[in-house]
């Protein structure tokens, strides 16, 4: 198994523990769980990016977290947590998102389930990135 999958593996097996505790918050008891996650699939890349938990306000809000490579501290993207109710086209289409691509340039958006990177588009919207 790769590193990669092993970490999505080890993700799901603790979002599915915390969902299965009856005492979590829709989003934030599952930052841990998250953390691991970006980390571990950051620890992958070449330049290693780590994840940033509750990031500074720098003029946009406060993204849930940012990405950043850990030796040059350039940002790669703020990310957007939201409950696993949410739609993360509609939460890629939102006002906040939208201030995060202005100042960040790019954006992850989540709802613990679905994962969409979005970034500006032309038209000062919001576009899904594809690989």
């Amino acid at each position: 198994m790769s590193e990669t999958n092993g970490a999505l593996t080890k993700y799901l097996d603790h979002v599915r523990m915390i969902k299965g505790s009856n005492i979590a918050s829709n989003e934030r008891s599952y930052y841990p769980a998250l953390d691991t996650l970006f980390n571990a699939v950051g620890a992958t890349l070449n330049p290693r990016v780590v994840a940033i938990h509750d990031v500074a306000d720098a003029g946009a809000g406060h993204p849930d977290y940012a990405l950043q490579v850990q030796t040059t501290r350039d940002l790669r993207a703020a990310v957007e947590v939201k409950p696993a109710s949410a739609n993360v086209d509609d939460v890629a289409k939102s006002a906040q998102v939208l201030r995060y691509l202005r100042q960040y340039g790019i954006c992850l958006v989540t709802n613990l389930r679905d994962f969409t990177l979005v970034r500006l588009a032309p038209n000062c919207g919001t576009r899904r990135c594809r690989g």
